[in-house]
């Protein structure tokens, strides 16, 4: 997922619960929007746009 192997240790066994982990470097470029829209789903921001401007 393009995290280096040291940086996934630390998040993975982190204490922080997982609201908090959300916040970390790790978590960021791993799980960023080009992650989820290989998936099939869309970002917030352009679903809020979707249906606000039609």
């Amino acid at each position: 997922m393009g995290v280096s192997e040291s940086l996934a240790v630390t998040c993975g066994s982190s204490g922080k619960s997982y609201w908090r982990n959300a916040i970390t470097e790790g978590t960021h470029i791993a799980l960023n929007n080009a992650f989820f829209e290989k998936m099939g789903l869309i970002t917030l921001g352009d679903g809020w746009v979707e249906i606000y401007y039609g």
